[in-house]
């Protein structure tokens, strides 16, 4: 597995059903085993528990009770409170595209957020985000992102932010059945391998 630190910031793009979840979970678990703190924004319980992490000793689950579209702003608040809760630690959000459609990316001021992204590593804090779609994301967030998993999209539009580190070309080939994903360190001059998961 790729090497990861504190001061990593990982963002996962990837449609439905092309292994998010698994790969997901595996980087959490790795981090975990290795000592690491990870305090997951999990909205996914309001729709099932996608995601299982009890048992994973160094997982601090917060289940927000307010859907994204009910009060955007709430990231914000949690993101205050928790850094004055925990230091040296990951932070997961999952469909952080969520936050970001073509309304609320400019309606709502997500500022706790873009500021983790630029400025996470000096205050210790790691990030990992997903996302069904790169259209929306704020450009801080992409350009602050260390590390990439991109899997299967349909449409060129769908990874649009992401055209100066990947071409649709490059990801149209993966194998979606078998959870493909291309990854992209730039920290190491944006070098890319094909993982499975």
């Amino acid at each position: 597995m790729t090497k990861f630190s504190v001061n990593r910031k990982i963002g996962v793009f990837a449609i439905s059903n092309a292994g998010k979840t698994y790969l997901i979970k595996s980087i959490i678990e790795y981090l975990c085993s290795q000592g690491e703190q990870v305090v997951i924004y999990d909205t996914d319980h309001m729709d099932g528990n996608k995601f299982d992490f009890t048992g994973i000793k160094g997982c601090h689950p917060f289940n927000p009770k307010v859907g994204m579209e009910d009060n955007p702003e709430y990231l914000n608040k949690f993101l205050t409170v928790i850094k004055s809760k925990y230091s040296n630690f990951y932070l997961f959000i999952d469909d952080v595209d969520s936050f970001f459609d073509e309304h609320g990316a400019n309606a709502f001021d997500f500022g706790e957020l873009k500021s983790l992204a630029s400025k996470g590593r000096h205050q210790r804090i790691g990030l990992i985000y997903a996302s069904k779609m790169a259209s929306f994301l704020p450009s801080q967030l992409i350009q602050n992102t260390n590390l990439f998993y991109v899997g299967t999209f349909p449409t060129e539009r769908s990874i649009k932010q992401l055209d100066k580190i990947v071409s649709f070309k490059e990801i149209h080939g993966l194998n979606f059945e078998a959870h493909e994903f291309l990854e992209i360190d730039a920290e190491n001059n944006f070098k890319k391998r094909v993982v499975t998961v």
